[in-house]
């Protein structure tokens, strides 16, 4: 499915006024690579009414305090590195492994995918307060190692104002996609409207989240019921220690 992953809005004049963003997408929208299969290509499309030119780089996507952290790599060989799209049509980037892999945690990765200021048309005026706006999107790539263990440690606790804290330690050696998280009742049935909870739980890495609206659940026995990309899981929720 092709869709934008970001866009990123760069100010080529102080003042205001806005030109329009190009309408582009790619496919697939994340990239798995492992000891057997090590290439892959992306396809760039342009969906709008002008060629547009781009420059595609791989960077290391690392996490340090949750925040996304792009680091340079060499790792990865991206082509080509820059291109034009003209408008209706794709362009076909290639992306493979430059070495074989060697790690026992996955390595984690991002094709950055940024649109390159043109200059203005022939016949075209641009005021000197316009704002171009440039797309740029990141497609995450995931390097699985020869042997996978997938394990992830869930805690569940009531809070003080009746909603519910909920971690996740991700003991495995590759990455875990958070989805969804619904309480239930002892019985089951939802307690509390499913929350969306999209985070992506690197190894070794750890999670917090927080359920609201828990308080009608009063103290009677509670399960949270987590889905990720591993499947779901019902985890017991723990009731407030009282002092």
């Amino acid at each position: 499915m092709h869709r934008a992953i970001s866009c990123i809005l760069l100010a080529l004049a102080a003042a205001s006024g806005t030109a329009c963003a190009s309408d582009l997408g790619v496919a697939p929208v994340v990239v798995q690579l492992d000891p057997h299969n090590q290439r892959t290509a992306l396809t760039v499309t342009n969906r709008g009414a002008d060629p547009v030119v781009m420059q595609a780089e791989a960077v290391q996507w690392r996490r340090d305090a949750s925040a996304d952290v792009d680091l340079p790599t060499a790792d990865l060989l991206v082509n080509p590195s820059v291109f034009t799209v003209p408008p209706g049509q794709s362009q076909l980037v290639r992306v493979g492994l430059r070495r074989a892999v060697s790690s026992d945690r996955e390595e984690t990765y991002r094709i950055v995918l940024r649109e390159v200021p043109q200059p203005p048309r022939p016949g075209e005026v641009r005021q000197g307060g316009q704002v171009q706006v440039l797309m740029a999107m990141r497609v995450p790539v995931y390097v699985a190692p020869p042997t996978v263990v997938r394990t992830l440690h869930w805690r569940a606790m009531q809070a003080g104002d009746g909603s519910i804290d909920v971690s996740v330690q991700n003991g495995g050696n590759v990455h875990a996609r958070v989805r969804s998280l619904q309480l239930r009742s002892a019985h089951g049935s939802a307690i509390a409207p499913e929350q969306a909870a999209v985070a992506v739980v690197f190894p070794g890495e750890s999670r917090s989240f927080r359920v609201a609206d828990a308080a009608r659940a009063g103290a009677h026995p509670m399960t949270l019921e987590v889905t990720t990309d591993q499947g779901a899981q019902l985890v017991p929720v723990a009731a407030r220690a009282h002092r």
